[in-house]
């Protein structure tokens, strides 16, 4: 439509031949924040674009150019309007060439807008660039007035602003979260209360599933042990079995009875636990001294009566150590705080 009626201006003023510039402002009356659209319309027998006007075109056609907002002129009202768009068009006719410079901008503010005298053949060089392009033009428009929104409708008092909306189903929204969150935070304070409980129980199963691995390996190489017991002589079997029991009792409580003489061994238990073992471990202490005691005689008392193991014996004394070694390790009621 702009087109069509910037042509129409153009064709109208050059049947009349009129040679003086004409300028157009639409709307007429032109409100801050609203699109307006300045217009200058003028004669000129010199080509001033000749980016465009390459060909020998017929003397009704149009020729469009579009030019950059970013120019210096546009930049220094920026205060007062913005500048969205600015092109120029152009026809052949008997009496030279028509043009219509248009500018589209956005007013900010109520008052008197005058644009900067400025030439149009520099804008065109700043929008394209074209080569050897010497003319000069220089538009100036005249100032015009820009009126408040306030003044197009008559308002003279502003409505109190209206409070915020809820969306439906808001505030269930929010109930639900502070409810999730609540119970977000109870679970966060009763993980960090029980920390410490919940670290010792952890503790507590690794150091469980380390015993009871140490118990299946001894029992594993007492079987072991029985199994090749008609291999070995007396005394040999006799250090290979204290051999397995002392690993067993250094990794049980935490304490080197690797060298432990076999008269100390019960002191020890009892400087460790007092009376705190229960029976079965208290029993299964008692199994442990008796079996070092008959394997120490075995490997010491050579020639002496009854320095021999008995027909089933090893068999007897694997089986007792075996027991022991379950005594000590699958009665929930062992003592465990003097491991640590």
């Amino acid at each position: 439509m702009k087109k069509t009626f910037s042509f129409l201006i153009i064709f109208f003023t050059t049947l009349l031949c009129f040679s003086e510039n004409v300028q157009l402002l639409l709307p007429k009356n032109v409100y801050t924040g609203e699109v307006a659209e300045l217009q200058y319309i003028f004669q000129s027998k010199e080509n001033l674009i000749p980016v465009l006007n390459t060909k020998d075109d017929e003397s009704d056609s149009l020729n469009h150019l579009d030019l950059d907002t970013d120019f210096s002129v546009f930049r220094q009202l920026e205060s007062r309007c913005k500048v969205v768009s600015a092109s120029i068009e152009f026809s052949k006719s008997f009496s030279g060439e028509n043009y219509t410079l248009s500018i589209d901008f956005i007013p900010w503010q109520p008052g008197t807008i005058d644009f900067p005298a400025f030439d149009l053949c520099s804008l065109i060089r700043f929008s394209c660039s074209p080569q050897d392009y010497t003319p000069n033009f220089t538009v100036n428009f005249d100032p015009f007035d820009v009126y408040s929104i306030v003044d197009e409708k008559n308002i003279t008092l502003f409505r109190n602003v209206a409070p915020p909306h809820l969306i439906p189903g808001t505030k269930t929204l929010i109930v639900i979260f502070l409810v999730l969150t609540f119970v977000f935070l109870f679970a966060l304070v009763n993980v960090l209360v029980r920390i410490p409980a919940i670290s010792r129980a952890i503790r507590d199963m690794q150091d469980s599933r380390t015993l009871r691995r140490n118990a299946r390996i001894s029992i594993r190489n007492l079987n072991r042990l029985k199994m090749n017991s008609a291999n070995l002589d007396d005394e040999k079997f006799a250090l290979a079995l204290q051999k397995i029991i002392r690993e067993f009792i250094a990794s049980r409580f935490e304490f080197d009875f690797k060298s432990v003489v076999t008269s100390e061994i019960t002191r020890i238990f009892d400087m460790r636990f007092g009376d705190l073992l229960t029976e079965k471990a208290a029993n299964a202490v008692d199994m442990l001294q008796s079996i070092f005691l008959r394997t120490d005689y075995i490997r010491f008392a050579h020639g002496q009566h009854d320095a021999a193991f008995r027909e089933n014996e090893k068999e007897g004394i694997i089986n007792a150590a075996i027991q022991m070694v379950r005594d000590f390790d699958f009665d929930p009621e062992t003592l465990q705080e003097g491991e640590e």
